[in-house]
């Protein structure tokens, strides 16, 4: 009988002492994930127009153990098919429960470039543990844009700086996805005393080649989707 007690005693010690492993092993800190969606953009662009949505991301702060705190962005803009970066303008950043008022300050003749366009925050944005949060990135378009081209905003987690709001500490921050604005459509202009065989030729020749971008920018999306997967 005695050494059974014995060895009950130990298995408890030892079943307590797992236990605690387990616990000091849990992950607590501050967190956020970074979602890109594919609805709600302005499809397609339309040349010298304002406010067209390039970009939209969700932050999610579940499992969060504190507020997190961001005080810019980093959209890294990937152009293709001739689109020129220079075309977005103006670019702001909204939560959009208040699309009245940008989270950063900029100038009309401010454009975008290739690469990673860091936006900072005029005010720090703090984000709630347990909530998610929609922020777009909204442009003018100039007249300058480029008929099939397309423009790619995505993420680095390298690049994004959030931190708890109360401690300090860097926040764990994951991103998943990536978001295609489609091939800007342009219907051609029939020339008067134009033959009409030439203009549907040519119609015919626009559509061919907009089909070949918008398979190649596909493709080229799900490479990158495949790259950041990996």
């Amino acid at each position: 009988m005695k050494i059974h007690k014995v060895l009950a005693v130990t298995l408890t010690a030892a079943t307590m002492a797992m236990g605690a492993g387990v616990a000091s092993a849990q992950v607590i800190g501050p967190k956020v994930a970074l979602q890109f969606a594919t609805n709600g953009l302005t499809n397609p662009l339309v040349a010298s127009s304002t406010d067209a949505v390039i970009a939209r991301l969700l932050l999610d702060t579940t499992g969060s153990t504190e507020a997190v705190r961001i005080t810019s962005l980093p959209f890294n803009l990937i152009t293709g098919n001739g689109a020129l970066a220079s075309t977005l303008r103006n670019c702001r950043v909204y939560n959009e429960s208040d699309l009245n008022v940008a989270l950063n300050t900029t100038s009309s003749t401010t454009a975008m470039f290739t690469g990673i366009n860091n936006i900072a925050f005029n005010s720090a944005m703090i984000l709630q543990p347990n909530t998610m949060t929609t922020v777009s990135l909204r442009c003018d378009v100039a007249g300058d844009l480029v008929a099939g081209g397309t423009y790619t905003i995505n993420m680095n987690t390298n690049n994004v700086v959030a931190v708890g709001a109360s401690t300090g500490l860097p926040a764990a921050v994951t991103i998943r996805g990536a978001v295609v604005i489609p091939p800007v459509v342009v219907v051609p202009p029939v020339t008067p005393g134009m033959p009409a065989t030439g203009a549907a030729g040519q119609a015919t020749q626009t559509v061919a080649m907009l089909a070949a971008s918008l398979l190649i920018a596909t493709l080229g999306f799900s490479y990158l989707r495949l790259k950041k997967q990996a």
